[in-house]
């Protein structure tokens, strides 16, 4: 019986965890577009799988109480089910698990809502299946073979998990298009589906007769155990997820940006489950205790390279997970209570998914859940340190506390209020005065005053950018930060030739509404925002819009796929469009492809102009937008302007058909005279390539 219980055993976990998480990247990107490009979409991803997972955990150990025969006919029929409805869709949708635009909830209102809806309208009964793989073949696994671990299996699960995750972003998706992923990855569904079929026919006709004496061994849990569980099981979660936010939102919205945190949480369990060795319980508890705290400062400043950012971030990361996984296999139960360990372990995976993905957004207003993640993990470190009487820590600790209770007694109180008091002094040393602090799906919104020079200047941060501010004086109508009148936006719209019925603009992205500042009798400006907070406040706190002699009028939507609606209504064409809806330091990717090129010059005048802002610490996206020009055939200016006095320094890129407006005096004087631009590949919704164009 070597066969049915080992290699099909281990061939059905291993690539059914394989699909697990190559789903997940293909569904993230095809939702992507559809809610403007966030990096949200993502942490609500796995929010849904981590749910699902848990659910697919718990039916495993609901159908471990039956006995062999009807765990397999159960399965067996589940397993037909979900195969049948994949080759049903592969005749209606794009993919089995790519179903079109249409099926997006009209409604924007409640973005958490819609991604969950489609999610489990797209790929929820596939995943489930695969999300009880591991758990039920390993229960099955432990009861006919019992002189072998289990554990071993759950090793081997991760370990395809992580090379689905690391074969994505450099295998799978830069040389399949999107509808040929998902067409490929339903294929490997069938095919996983067809062996799991062989198992539980295989295990069905199999007697085992030592199954039932071992399945009925009364094994006993402490209640604390269970809590434990939880607390080492949410802690990876809520790091690996806050971890992914920051990262995301501060460089791009990208699959490696996605699977690079996912990996090294993957690569913990594997290394921690493997029955090797390889967990060494102080060094990862020194390791996060050095590398934790830059990671903490990193929150708040910038890094001085990406490399070296995500370098110290996925320090942080592993090290946390490590420790804590390390700790769970530590504590791991007798096969007997294998299904209910792994119940317990992704409810905690869970419960982590829910505070980031849901609590946050919905009652944080600034992100707390990283200081969470990042605290529970001090107390796993300590706690591991303290275990053993002859370590450096203890022996210190050991001069200022009288017993490890009165030095628990002070992490529990005092960490918390140190982060309280930093923050509190970061905002009094900046000289901030009457913060507010917006959070929703979209991010976080930081709105501020700041008096110099007699006048009271407002300003709106996204992350750590200043995304607009207003002077709340005399100088109030001047446009300021990125779009002052020296800026390249601002020489635009000073010296674009004015029709007679006005100048209409497109801008995607509203932030304080300062373009409109530019906007004349006759004018028509329309904004395209997708965060109904921004509205909000640009509405409330700024004057930008009540102010223009414009007529103003906002979207509310993701910029392209409004635009694309525009097209079908066969609206009038623009003079100006803007691209300018970065959030943090993040690049919109699906706004600077050639599907969202081919929709600007559908709505663009035949003389009119595409101004893309591209101020960026770390990406240099004029090489991606000089290959659209030469593909386009359209005329070319990078525009790089310094600041002056508390406006920024900013960089523009034109494209346009219009060489009259480039050789305006004003504009021609800035444009720069590079003429050597990388040789990338050309940025579609199928592919981009972030590495190519890193600062």
């Amino acid at each position: 019986m070597r066969f049915p219980t080992l290699y099909s055993f281990a061939f059905s976990i291993f690539i059914g965890a394989f699909l697990l998480f190559q789903v997940q990247p293909i569904i993230g990107k095809h939702m992507l577009p559809w809610f403007g490009g966030t990096s949200a979409v993502w942490i609500t991803s796995m929010l849904f799988f981590q749910v699902l997972l848990l659910l697919g955990y718990l039916y495993a150990y609901l159908l471990s109480r039956f006995s062999l025969k009807i765990q397999t006919s159960i399965h067996f029929v589940l397993t037909v089910a979900t195969c049948g409805i994949i080759i049903f869709l592969f005749t209606t949708w794009h993919s089995p698990i790519t179903p079109g635009i249409e099926w997006k909830l009209p409604d924007t209102t409640s973005p958490i809502q819609q991604v969950l809806v489609f999610l489990l309208l797209s790929v929820g009964l596939p995943y489930f299946l695969l999300s009880t793989t591991s758990t039920v073949l390993q229960n099955w696994f432990g009861l006919v073979e019992q002189k072998q671990s289990p554990y071993k299996l759950y090793a081997l699960s991760n370990a395809g998990s992580l090379i689905g995750i690391a074969s994505y972003p450099f295998v799978i998706e830069p040389f399949f298009s999107l509808q040929t992923q998902g067409q490929w990855w339903s294929v490997g569904f069938l095919f996983y589906g067809a062996v799991l079929l062989i198992c539980c026919v295989k295990i069905f006709i199999t007697p085992y007769k030592k199954a039932a004496a071992l399945k009925n061994k009364i094994v006993t849990i402490k209640k604390k155990t269970y809590a434990f569980w939880l607390l080492l099981s949410a802690t990876p979660s809520i790091m690996l997820l806050s971890i992914t936010e920051l990262m995301t939102q501060s460089i791009a919205p990208i699959p490696f940006l996605w699977l690079l945190p996912l990996g090294l949480y993957l690569l913990s369990f594997i290394i921690c489950f493997s029955d090797k060795k390889w967990y060494w319980r102080n060094f990862y508890a020194y390791l996060f205790l050095v590398f934790g705290p830059f990671a903490l400062l990193f929150t708040q400043t910038s890094g001085p390279s990406v490399p070296f950012s995500l370098l110290i971030f996925s320090l942080a990361l592993f090290s946390s997970c490590m420790l804590c996984h390390g700790e769970l296999y530590l504590s791991k139960p007798p096969v007997q209570k294998l299904n209910l360990f792994y119940v317990y372990v992704a409810f905690g995976g869970a419960i982590g998914g829910v505070l980031v993905g849901i609590i946050a957004p919905l009652f944080f207003n600034g992100i707390w859940e990283v200081y969470i993640g990042f605290y529970l993990s001090l107390l796993v470190a300590f706690g591991v340190l303290l275990q053993y009487k002859d370590s450096s820590v203890y022996r210190h600790m050991k001069i200022f506390f009288l017993s490890t209770r009165e030095l628990y007694l002070f992490i529990l109180i005092g960490f918390p209020l140190v982060i309280f008091t930093v923050a509190l002094v970061v905002v009094v040393i900046s000289g901030y005065s009457g913060a507010k602090i917006f959070r929703n799906f979209y991010g976080t919104l930081f709105l501020a005053s700041k008096a110099a020079d007699g006048e009271t200047t407002t300003y709106l941060i996204h992350g750590k950018i200043i995304h607009g501010t207003q002077h709340m004086g005399k100088h109030r109508f001047e446009p300021t930060t990125y779009y002052h009148k020296k800026s390249g936006i601002g020489l635009v719209m000073q010296n674009y030739p004015r029709p007679k019925e006005g100048i209409r603009a497109g801008l995607i992205g509203l932030g304080t509404g300062t373009l409109a500042a530019y906007g004349k009798q006759g004018d028509f400006y329309r904004f395209y925002e997708i965060n109904p907070q921004v509205v909000s406040i640009a509405h409330n706190y700024f004057t930008y819009l009540s102010d223009s002699h414009a007529k103003v009028d906002i979207a509310l939507g993701d910029g392209r796929l409004s635009l694309e609606q525009e097209i079908k209504d066969k609206q009038q064409p623009f003079d100006i469009i803007v691209v300018d809806a970065f959030s943090d330091d993040a690049i919109p990717v699906h706004l600077l492809t050639k599907e969202a090129m081919d929709v600007y010059l559908k709505r663009l005048k035949t003389n009119g102009v595409i101004a893309f802002h591209i101020s960026n610490n770390y990406i240099d996206l004029k090489h991606v937008l000089y290959r659209h020009a030469q593909e386009q055939h359209l005329e070319f200016a990078f525009l790089k302007t310094k600041g002056e006095n508390q406006n920024s320094a900013s960089e523009w890129v034109l494209l346009t058909r219009n060489k009259k407006l480039l050789d305006t005096p004003a504009i021609a004087r800035v444009t720069s005279k590079e003429k050597q631009y990388k040789n990338i590949t050309t940025w579609t919704d199928e592919y981009s390539n972030i590495f190519q164009i890193l600062k």
